[in-house]
């Protein structure tokens, strides 16, 4: 579903994955239908690049748990 103020997408990403460096732009909900433990990696700009400042590891959400997220600072591409 997407309209001019609301975009609804579905996003699968399996265990072990390591997804593209990537920003949410806008405000998120996200809903955890089979939550796994993350890892959340900050980074910085160095000369135009992307260079890894920190990691989190944080365990698996709760199942069905629905979190509300704020943008975040625009990542190059």
């Amino acid at each position: 579903m997407e309209d001019d103020k609301i975009r609804v997408v579905r996003i699968e990403v399996a265990p072990g994955a390591i997804e593209p460096i990537h920003d949410h732009r806008g405000p998120s909900v996200m809903y955890f239908e089979q939550p796994q433990p993350i890892t959340y990696i900050a980074y910085k700009l160095v000369d135009g690049r992307p260079v890894e400042t920190k990691r989190i590891d944080a365990p698996a959400f709760e199942v069905t748990q629905t979190v509300r997220g704020e943008p975040e600072a625009r990542m190059p591409s």
